[in-house]
């Protein structure tokens, strides 16, 4: 457990590195990743954009489709 805690917080300093423009969708109810990493992400890496979908799981790409398309593109779009 320790040992995967070291490598957690690694991750984690690692996602500060990250240059490039960041968009994080993620499911409120997901039970795979918990949203919390989300928000954890979200403040680690700069120039991200975070969207939490309500009552969703861990796909949001098939729970909410059309909202997901559409914040993917006009993510691209920038």
């Amino acid at each position: 457990l320790l040992g995967q805690r070291k490598e957690i917080a690694a991750f984690r300093q690692q996602l500060r590195r990250l240059q490039a423009s960041t968009l994080i969708l993620w499911g409120d109810r997901d039970r795979v990743i918990p949203v919390a990493h989300a928000y954890v992400a979200h403040r680690q890496i700069p120039n991200s954009q975070l969207h939490i979908f309500p009552n969703c799981g861990h796909c949001p790409q098939i729970e909410w489709p059309e909202e997901f398309n559409r914040l993917t593109m006009e993510f691209l779009a920038q």
